[in-house]
Order: structure tokens, then sequence, then C-alpha cells
């Protein structure tokens, strides 16, 4: 693993076909240990594809993750967010920090380049947080953990992980340990590839990969996200939020298309 310093911080990069493939076995909790777990705290991963393919909309992206980010620090309760961006390599830009605590992105810390190395960013965000949910005491787990992902093409330069490798983790999670994982993707059949990676289709979504609909998918993806910890909290649902957990991501990414177009 390499670092690099911005703006006086340090952040992680991964080159991920330096690294061997490998599936950590797991195994479920007991409810009552998961019924231990903080209800009022959610762990999001953003997982945010910087392909090459980005860069006309990057724009966009940059804005769309932005106010994604502005939406999740004014949702009620607690959450950490890692953001990953990635393309061949894997890049941490934030890692288990409270949201509230997230820096926007910009031009600087976002710039789209290379291939799309979509398995290994996906596999190796489930490992990392995985790893570190084991070490973490019960009561400090998160009572509900997302991850998103956001990309505007195909698979097209993994080497660490497979296809199977991928959707066997993201099963055992969504099994055992009720993760939520969102997918959205554009130029592609993102249902098809959803269920390939064992994501729920009503968790997935095609959306136009142009300014608008780069930025208005992830404001779909906010939405989800927010109802979803809204709902982990125990709490009593708002209309809008129980309307978003009923909706499919489909249905919600075209109801913010069509809002975003019709406001230009």
């Amino acid at each position: 693993m390499d670092t690099f310093q911005l703006r006086g911080k340090f952040y992680s990069v991964t080159k991920i076909s330096e690294k061997k493939s490998r599936v950590a076995p797991q195994m479920s909790l007991p409810q009552s240990i998961m019924e231990c777990m903080n209800k009022n705290l959610t762990e999001i991963a953003f997982v945010l594809d910087r392909s090459g393919s980005m860069q006309s909309v990057a724009h966009a992206a940059i804005t769309g993750f932005n106010d994604f980010l502005r939406d999740q620090q004014a949702a009620e309760g607690l959450a950490r967010l890692t953001l990953v961006l990635f393309d061949v390599e894997y890049l941490v830009l934030a890692d288990h920090l409270p949201v509230q605590e997230i820096v926007a992105l910009n031009s600087d810390t976002y710039v789209p380049r290379n291939s799309t190395a979509l398995l290994d960013a996906i596999g190796e965000t489930i490992e990392r947080i995985g790893k570190r949910l084991e070490k973490t005491p019960e009561a400090d787990r998160p009572g509900k953990v997302i991850v998103a992902i956001l990309t505007d093409g195909l698979e097209n330069s993994s080497e660490k992980f497979t296809w199977k490798d991928v959707a066997k983790m993201i099963k055992h999670q969504t099994d055992a340990y009720q993760w939520e994982f969102l997918f959205l993707g554009a130029n592609q059949d993102a249902i098809a590839t959803a269920a390939n990676l064992n994501i729920h289709a009503s968790n997935a979504a095609c959306y136009v990969s142009d300014e608008i609909g780069t930025r208005s998918s992830q404001k779909a993806m906010s939405r989800k996200s927010s109802a979803l910890r809204a709902r982990a909290s125990g709490k009593k649902l708002s209309a809008p939020q129980q309307m978003d957990i009923d909706q499919s991501m489909a249905d919600i990414v075209a109801e913010e298309d069509r809002l975003e177009r019709g406001a230009e």
C-alpha cells in the first residue's frame, strides 16, 4: 500500500493488481448480538468510479457526491462514512470517519483516469469493513451497513477478485449481517450486473450517463440510504421515508432524473 499527501492529509492507495486474491471466511452473528448493536449508528461505504470514462461527467460526479454527503450529514442519527474512488487503483479518501468530518470532493481529489476494476473495488471494500467490524465491540457496531456503488461502465480490469468471489461475499454479508448493497450503473444492464453480484434487483438501477443523470442518480442513492438509516434506528418512519423504502432504486432514480431535467 502506498500513501500520498494532498492538502496536508495523507491518503492510502492500493494497487489492486499487486495483491493476491483472498476471501476471508466469516460466521453469522447470533440474533442476540445483533440486537446489542448501535441502532442509531450506520456505516456507509460509497464506492465511486473514477475511471477515464467518467471524465465527461466529472463535475456532476463531484457535485452529486457532495449533495449525497450534505444529505447524510443532515440526516437524523449517527453515521460513519468510507469513501472509495477506484479505477485500476483503490483510493480511500475517507476511512470510517464520522460523516460530519468528511470533506467535500473537488477537482483535485476526483480525477478520472484508467480502466474499471469494479470487482476489486467492491471486494476490497467488503474485506476492509468486515475485518474492522470483527474487532469492534458489539455495542459499538453499527446497526446497519450500507455499501453504495456507482459506476458508468463495465468491469474490465480486476485481477484480485472474480465475479464469483464478490457475489459470494455480498450474499454472505446480506444474509448473515443484513448489509444493504445499492448498485447504480450506466451504459449497461445494471439490474443484470447486480444480479450477477447477488444484489437484489430492487436495490439496483440504470442511470443516464450525462451531467444530469450522474448528479440525480446520487440524489436517489441518498434518498434510499437515508430511509434505510431511519428504518434501522427503529423509529417511526415519515411518509417520504416509507415511500423510499417501498420504492425500488429504479423508480427513485427515474423520479430524481425527471425532477432534475424539469428544473433545467
